[in-house]
């Protein structure tokens, strides 16, 4: 919303979307009359870096376990190779997240 109004009511959905109503004419930049739906925010979804789960991370045997698995390898103790939680495995954009959470970075 902006400054040309007031929201009087919102409520979430089972899909994470925002539902607003009240007394406004813009949402953003788009025409909102007194009502309008926000897409639901991207949620940080990302696995623990501690990827082959023995309590000590990071380390680099958490990268060798994840590429070992990522590669078709059997890890029973390690966290599925769908590191993002996107439900797409098995793919370069985990590998991408892993690292980039595993050097300190947030998840995407």
């Amino acid at each position: 919303m902006n400054d040309s109004g007031v929201v009087h009511a919102l409520h979430v959905t089972t899909t994470g979307d925002v539902l607003a109503g009240g007394s406004f004419d813009r949402a953003g930049s788009a025409i909102a009359r007194n009502f309008s739906i926000l897409d639901a925010p991207a949620v940080c979804a990302c696995d623990s870096v501690d990827f082959n789960r023995n309590g000590v991370f990071p380390e680099d045997q958490d990268i060798v376990d994840f590429f070992f698995v990522f590669g078709g390898g059997v890890c029973s103790a390690c966290a599925d190779i769908d590191f993002n939680n996107n439900n797409v495995l098995p793919e370069t954009q985990d590998v991408i997240d892993f690292l980039h959470v595993f050097a300190g970075g947030n998840c995407p």
